[in-house]
């Protein structure tokens, strides 16, 4: 197998590919997208999406980076895998400190809602009744508010700040 690089259907962008068996590319991951004879996304006018690495985070169970916010819901039927457990923005920014994202070859990042959220547990209405919080995100009561559990404003922007060096997108 010898590297080739061929013009791609999509704008005459080319790719650059490495392994190659007898139907084509061998795997997505040994084909690197020139463009101007660099990878793509090497630098802000060449970011492409489809060529991102994106890092789903769902902050409640990411890193608990601050655990004077942590506060679970306390009811008794609550099982434990349901309740909040503590990550919050502070936990990603110690991560993005520490190079965990860069490690990876991630460059994108795709955070749960961080907006304010219910207090309590509420029961699910067909059987078995199960209680549940919303630790996830998606039962937002204030649109403009960020959840103490999860943070602040001001913590949220930061990340921001982290999220658009060199590198990592926001996005659009």
């Amino acid at each position: 197998m010898s590297p080739r690089c061929r013009h791609s259907l999509l704008g005459g962008k080319k790719d650059f590919t490495n392994g190659r068996g007898p139907r084509g590319p061998v795997s997505l991951f040994q084909t690197i997208g020139l463009r101007n004879g660099k990878p793509q996304g090497a630098d802000e006018d060449s970011f492409d999406w489809s060529a991102a690495i994106l890092y789903a985070i769902m902050i409640d169970r990411f890193k608990d980076g601050d655990h004077g916010n942590t506060q679970r819901v306390q009811h008794p039927e609550l099982d434990p895998r349901a309740n909040f457990h503590g990550g919050d923005i502070q936990g990603i920014i110690q991560k993005l400190q520490e190079g965990y994202f860069r490690d990876l070859g991630v460059n994108v990042l795709w955070l749960s809602p961080v907006n304010q959220n219910t207090w309590g547990a509420f029961r699910e209405y067909p059987a078995p009744h199960r209680y549940f919080t919303g630790y996830h995100g998606y039962w937002p009561i204030h649109h403009q508010q960020v959840d103490k559990r999860f943070g602040d404003l001001q913590l949220v922007q930061k990340n921001g700040r982290y999220c658009s060096c060199p590198g990592n997108k926001n996005s659009p």
